[in-house]
C-alpha cells in the first residue's frame, strides 16, 4: 500500500490489521515500513521493542559445572553465610 494510500484512509489500514494481516507501506514503489497486528503475547511485544532477546538454544541443567570460589564450592559459602542464622 502506498504512503497516499495511506494517508487517504488510515482506519481502512488499522482494520485491515485488526483481521490480523500485515500492510507493508511503500513508497515510490519500495517497501519502506510494515504495518502488523498488535501481539496479544507480551514477551513478543517485548521482543519486537528489542528489550527481549529469545534464546536460541534449549537451557540443559545437566550441562552447568560447580563453581569453585578460591577453593570453596558455592554450597560452602552459602552455609559458612548463614552459619549465624542456625
Amino acid at each position: 500500500m502506498g504512503i497516499r494510500e495511506l494517508k487517504q484512509n488510515p482506519s481502512a489500514v488499522v482494520a485491515i490489521t485488526k483481521t490480523g494481516e500485515a500492510v507493508t507501506i511503500t513508497e515510490h514503489g519500495n517497501p519502506v515500513a510494515m504495518l502488523v497486528p498488535y501481539p496479544e503475547d507480551p514477551l513478543k511485544v517485548m521482543e519486537l521493542e528489542g528489550r527481549l532477546i529469545r534464546p536460541t538454544q534449549r537451557f540443559d541443567p545437566s550441562q552447568l559445572k560447580p563453581v569453585k570460589v578460591e577453593g570453596h564450592s558455592i554450597q560452602e559459602l552459602l552455609d559458612e553465610s548463614r552459619e549465624d542464622r542456625f
